[in-house]
């Protein structure tokens, strides 16, 4: 079906390393036979692979959690994917080489590419059916429409523990914003966090743990638009 696809994503925050899963007791007492087991899909509702994976990944990169863990709380967020073509892949995986040169920190390549739309937000897991529900009627189906990228930027998560670059949108800002406040609609709906007042919408690469020197960000960002225009980047992507 054409048009625009919006995903609403959805999965669970990661349980800390020291955590162990809790056994049922199976204990035999005096008049109580022993305790059923818990059917996998109640267990399934509580943890997924998004979990073994974030611990994974903390393991391994050092990322910091961005909510406690509250078992039945699932982090979402609305996006619109972006399927890199092989020009932009190899621009972006120099851009990720240039970022390491400059800084001498550990950049990751970002594991999929789309462009937010909302917040990450909390909810609830007998939520999502109605979240996904309410945006399906708000936004609709939306007609195909050119986003431009116009040069790379840098953003700190909330929490301020990650540090990320972004090829920055250039035109189609406007489509964006109108799909950003239908998303917002929702959002109050189920009382989360609206989008930022003055977004600066764009498709993150890549990611680093803490914050880069305020001393060295003029000068890698500099040095990364530079690389960005001479790669002469084709100027539209319709998503």
């Amino acid at each position: 079906m054409a048009g625009l696809k919006l995903v609403a994503s959805s999965y669970t925050d990661s349980t800390e390393e020291d955590e162990k899963e809790e056994e049922i007791p199976s204990k035999r007492i005096k008049i109580f036979k022993k305790l059923p087991s818990v059917s996998e899909a109640v267990i399934k509702l509580y943890t997924n692979d998004d979990d073994k994976n974030d611990v994974s990944v903390r393991a391994n990169k050092s990322r910091v959690r961005s909510f406690p863990h509250v078992p039945g709380n699932w982090a979402t967020y609305v996006y619109i994917p972006v399927k890199p073509q092989m020009h932009l892949r190899e621009l972006l995986d120099h851009l990720l080489q240039q970022a390491a040169a400059a800084t001498g920190a550990e950049w990751h390549s970002a594991d999929e590419h789309h462009v937010s739309i909302s917040r990450t937000v909390v909810l609830a897991h007998h939520c999502i059916e109605s979240f996904t529900e309410s945006l399906r009627k708000e936004i609709g189906v939306e007609s195909n429409f050119v986003v431009g990228f116009e040069g790379v930027a840098l953003y700190r998560n909330d929490g301020k523990t990650r540090t990320f670059l972004g090829l920055r949108v250039g035109v189609g800002k406007r489509s964006l914003l109108q799909l950003t406040q239908r998303a917002d609609s929702v959002m109050q709906e189920f009382r989360q966090r609206t989008f930022y007042k003055d977004p600066s919408f764009h498709m993150s690469f890549t990611w680093t743990v803490g914050e880069i020197p305020a001393a060295v960000e003029p000068k890698l960002l500099g040095t990364l638009n530079v690389s960005f225009q001479q790669m002469a980047l084709p100027a539209t992507k319709t998503i």
